[in-house]
């Protein structure tokens, strides 16, 4: 229903625009305040609509006092001052074919200056008077109804849809009992009304009385008073928090919950029950970690196998399976709870005393219990991007907790200490379908934000890969034959050969390692590796070599087989697929984890001794800085320091300090690391990077070090000194926070309590830091979420308004992406020539390399030189371009979809190519023509128009420039040897790889920027 008003009133909500409104159009004729033959306002009514427009034009006409005198604009044609865009008559016309004449002539009336007033009034100053005045509402709706439709649509509103004089309020809405309900409380005689229906009623008592005031001509000052009052009412039925309008309360002093409140926030309707709600077919409960299952399951427990749900549909192939479900019943697990009947019909299995009695047909839906690989989504809370909730399959299992993967937990960010996730079941083959394969685990291992993998292995899994591809590993035959029944029946594994045969035969863990590596190729570095390991094999054993899934060298460890860019799992990734990766990431935990398991590994005290010749060089370290603080307080007390940037002369002396301090802990890490032994359990355990940090056993073994509060040294507090232990303005080490002993030496109470004082601290930030970052990620993503690649490869909004011409200006996805050095970037001249030029006059040409018959053939082609020389000239140009704009910092690193040393690679391994044997069949004018045409064809931006050709050469720049670096004709036949089989392979390769690398029309890339930006900073 509606109540109506007794006369017009403001809507608090439209208030703002009425007041800009007010200074755009003439209060006496309505007519607005500018000329159609304007070319900036025929631009903006061409260009903009709606609320920009009107926003725009507020911009450009608003006057605070002027008259209403603008020239008519007539399409006159003997006037070439006049230009009129049809564009802009056909929209300010919009629907009627009238001639393009504007109807209103000016009036020449004053248009009064206009400020936004007290008690919902709208405040003028007339020119030709010296008192303030107000216009009411029923003011206003008169000039808003004067605006001429083709005005209004000039100022972005629809005559029909959205005049401006719908603004004011004529008749006031009343919504339905179900949404103010009366509440009946116990003990209460009468129930009590809900507050809207409070605020309805002051409404009608108000607007009873000021319709009698009307009638009876009463006084102007009792009318104000009802009219104001009125008008508070109608603003706080629809919005009761406003700071400068007084709330409107209960009798007992409560503030009501009007209209808005029930609708915005949080808590609101929109937030709390409609975009986000509580769900059926969901479960939560406590997790715990199991290694023994797939990454992509998850352990759910019987007993809410038994309440969670699928509805199965019964067809006449599922109809006998079905029916065995049914008779299983409700309590005995593999069984259904109910079963709904083609007319909509529920029967409750658990009610049932006779389930024979029940039928099916085809068209019936089942609800059966969940089962074992049943498609699943899984989500830990705060879910701060999109591997917050992943795609697993249920495996049933006893007890009471869900069980996870600890791979899993990096993305969920979830830890064993009684965290809880919740278990969402899709109610559809449809949704079920998308889960699988979108949301599925293996499909989120590679994270858009930083194009690396996120899920790898952790903890002792990756202890364990250290510990068995260590040079001194070695297993008996019992113990590899053990090992391999962990492997999957389908893998055909054939045990190799021992390394060592006497005095008995023991296999390598390298060797166990390469039993169930994917065949790949690969080469890195330990993450403890230095600069001279990758001058030749280390004795450290810090070079990893993969050949053909085979473990030749280099110990495992975080860098290699964890969540670092360029790892196995993302070699894996991109050689083969995610389910060949997630497979590897399977085996290697139950491999690596059942040998742990015989092997043992544990931390005691004697990891965390050390002789006493270390800890005094490590008291040496502590005093040589004790001495360098004292000398920097003398110089400071002398006035020798020398101020910083920026700082005062005693934040120049505490930066100095800090500065000393803080070194101490890399120090005494490199004396502890040198002196330790190499089985020492925490030693293993920084190195495979499965858990600790260097500093946490510089302070077990060596030196707590400075506590910092704030990033700074420990402050005065008790009147000059921070703790009553010391003397006043003492400004040394142990006076202001440095703890000079170890955990295992034990802290003295100073030391305590300075180090108590930076945990708390540090806990008090977190908690801060939560709650900031958590808001400012969530006004990142409502900012962004409505961006998406739309089908033409533009970055669009929710308007259809262009955001970016090309995603991340080169249309691909991130998680397609790799990073690879550019070698083109750093050759000189005489390495460019060895590499790229193709001497054919040398008589000796090709004759090693080169099949006689495409030799004979190719030394016979005229204007061979000619083309050659085009090739050499262009890889000129591009490193120039490279070298002059690209890099100029002499950089070489890039980001492509295709690693094109790794497809030659693997093209060389595929079709036994043996580069110093081999022969390749190839012409070097063919190569260069196909490697042209294959080039050509990676098209990115679809299109022949300026934009699109451009946006394409600077979407695939680099990707040319790589790809014609490595394919030259001199290097794909001396080089790689390649021949005809290898190279259609490498051109099919660089295809598939390109296009599978191009991001998906609909990916909602706005959400992905702010979660990627939000996440990090929230951990």
């Amino acid at each position: 229903g509606y109540i109506r008003l007794a006369e017009p009133f403001f809507h608090v909500g439209f208030l703002p625009h009425c007041y800009k409104l007010l200074q755009m159009v003439c209060h006496k004729c309505g007519r607005v305040l500018c000329s159609y033959s304007d070319p900036e306002i025929q631009y903006i009514v061409t260009h903009y609509k709606g609320k920009n427009r009107f926003l725009k034009l507020f911009e450009k006409i608003a006057s605070k006092s002027g008259k209403c005198q603008h020239s008519p604009d007539l399409k006159n044609p003997n006037e070439p001052d006049v230009c009129l865009d049809e564009r802009f008559w056909e929209l300010v016309n919009g629907d009627s074919h009238s001639e393009h004449v504007r109807v209103k002539k000016p009036c020449n009336a004053t248009v009064p200056a206009i400020e936004q007033g007290k008690d919902f009034l709208i405040k003028l100053k007339d020119v030709s008077k010296t008192e303030e005045d107000y216009l009411s509402a029923e003011v206003v709706l008169r000039i808003f109804e004067n605006i001429s439709d083709q005005d209004v649509r000039l100022l972005g509103f629809n005559p029909k849809r959205s005049h401006p004089k719908w603004m004011i309020l004529k008749i006031l809405p009343v919504p339905p009992l179900a949404v103010r309900p009366q509440v009946v409380s116990p003990g209460q005689s009468a129930p009590s009304q809900d507050d809207i229906t409070h605020k309805l009623s002051d409404i009608i008592i108000c607007n009873k009385r000021l319709r009698a005031q009307r009638s009876e001509s009463s006084t102007d000052t009792a009318m104000k008073e009802t009219r104001t009052l009125l008008q508070y009412h109608i603003t706080t039925y629809m919005i009761n928090d406003k700071p400068s309008i007084e709330r409107a309360v209960t009798k007992s002093g409560r503030p009501l919950k009007v209209i808005s409140q029930r609708l915005k926030g949080k808590e609101g309707h929109l937030r709390g029950h409609l975009s986000g709600k509580r769900d059926d077919y969901s479960a939560r409960s406590v997790i715990s970690p199991d290694p023994s299952i797939s990454i992509d399951q998850v352990g759910v427990p019987e007993q809410l196998a038994k309440i969670l749900t699928f509805p199965e549909v019964v067809t006449p192939t599922n109809q006998k399976w079905l029916e065995s479900i049914v008779m299983k019943g409700h309590d005995d697990l593999g069984g259904a709870n109910f079963v709904i009947n083609d007319h909509g019909t529920r029967t409750d299995l658990s009610c049932c005393t006779d389930l024979s009695t029940i039928t099916l047909s085809p068209g019936y839906i089942v609800e059966r219990h969940l089962r074992d690989d049943d498609i699943v989504i899984f989500n830990r809370q705060p879910s701060l991007h999109k591997m917050s909730m992943m795609g697993h399959r249920a495996l049933i299992m006893s007890g009471r907790t869900f069980r996870l993967n600890l791979c899993d937990t990096t993305p969920y960010n979830a830890d064993f200490d009684g965290d809880e996730m919740n278990l969402h079941v899709p109610q559809s083959q449809t949704a079920r379908t998308e889960v699988r394969h979108i949301m599925a685990v293996p499909k989120q291992i590679i994270s858009p934000q930083a194009n690396k993998p996120v899920i790898g292995l952790v903890q002792d899994a990756l202890l364990g890969c250290r510990l068995l591809s260590k040079r001194d590993t070695f297993l008996t035959r019992n113990q590899v034959m053990n090992l391999m029944m962990w492997l999957p029946t389908t893998k055909d594994t054939i045990l190799p050969p021992p390394c060592i045969l006497k005095p008995v035969q023991l296999w390598s863990g390298k060797q166990v390692f390469s039993l169930f590596l994917p065949k790949i190729s690969h080469d890195s570095y330990s993450q403890d590796a230095n600069k001279m390991d990758q001058n030749s094999i280390p004795l450290a054993d810090r070079h990893v070599i993969i050949r053909d899934g085979n473990l030749l060298a280099g110990i495992l460890d975080k860098k290699t087989v964890a969540r670092s860019e360029g790892s196995l799992i993302h070699v894996v990734i991109n050689s083969y697929n995610t389910n060949i990766a997630k497979d590897f990431l399977n085996q290697t935990q139950l491999i690596v984890n059942n040998w742990l398991e015989h092997r043992g590994f544990s931390i005691g005290l004697i990891d965390c001794v050390v002789p006493d010749f270390v800890l005094q060089e490590v008291k040496h370290e502590i005093d040589e800085v004790e001495s360098k603080v004292q000398a920097t307080i003398i110089k400071a007390q002398d006035g020798q320091l020398e101020r910083m940037p920026g700082m005062s002369y005693m934040q120049s002396f505490e930066t100095e300090v800090n500065n000393l301090t803080n070194e101490i802990l890399s120090k005494t890490y490199k004396v502890i690391n040198a002196k330790i032994r190499r089985d020492n359990s925490l030693s293993e355990m920084l190195s495979a990077g499965s858990k600790g940090a260097d500093t946490n056993m510089s302070q077990i073994i060596g030196v707590v070090g400075q506590q910092n509060m704030e990033g700074k040294r420990v402050k005065f507090g008790f009147n000059g000194r921070t703790l009553p232990h010391f003397q006043k303005h003492e400004y040394g080490l142990v006076e202001r926070g440095f703890c000079k002993n170890s955990y295992i030496a034990g802290l003295t109470p100073p030391e305590f309590l300075f180090h108590a004082m930076g945990g708390r601290t540090g806990i008090i930030d977190t908690a801060c830091k939560t709650s900031d970052t958590g808001y400012i990620q969530r006004r990142l993503v409502k900012s962004m979420e409505s961006h998406h690649v739309a089908y033409d490869g533009t970055v669009r909004n929710s308007q259809n308004e262009i955001v970016q011409f090309i995603y991340g200006g080169d249309g691909l996805d991130a998680t397609g992406l790799e990073t690879q050095k550019l070698a083109l970037v750093t050759l000189n001249d005489k390495e460019f020539m060895k590499k790229y030029h193709l001497a054919s006059e040398d008589p000796t040409f090709g004759q090693v390399e080169m099949d006689d018959f495409v030799l004979d053939e190719f030394l016979k082609t005229p204007n061979k030189d000619k083309f050659l020389k085009e090739e050499e000239n262009r890889l000129r140009e591009y490193r120039e371009i490279l070298q002059k704009e690209i890099f100029p910092n002499g950089s070489n690193t890039v980001v492509l979809p295709v690693n094109i040393a790794r497809i030659i690679e693997s093209s060389q391994r595929q079709f036994d190519i043996n580069v110093h044997v081999s022969k390749s069949d190839l012409n070097p004018l063919d190569i260069i023509s196909r490697v042209d045409e294959c080039v050509n064809s990676l098209i990115v931006v679809k299109g022949n128009d300026n934009i699109s050709r451009t946006e394409q050469e600077n979407a695939t720049l680099l990707l040319r420039i790589m790809l014609y670096s490595h394919l030259s004709a001199k290097q794909c036949i001396f080089e790689y040897r390649l021949n005809e089989q290898a190279f259609k392979y490498i051109l099919g390769s660089i295809k598939d790889r390109f296009y599978r690398s191009i991001v998906a029309p609909g990916e909602m890339v706005g959400t992905i920027a702010g979660q990627s930006i939000g996440e990090p900073s929230t951990q």
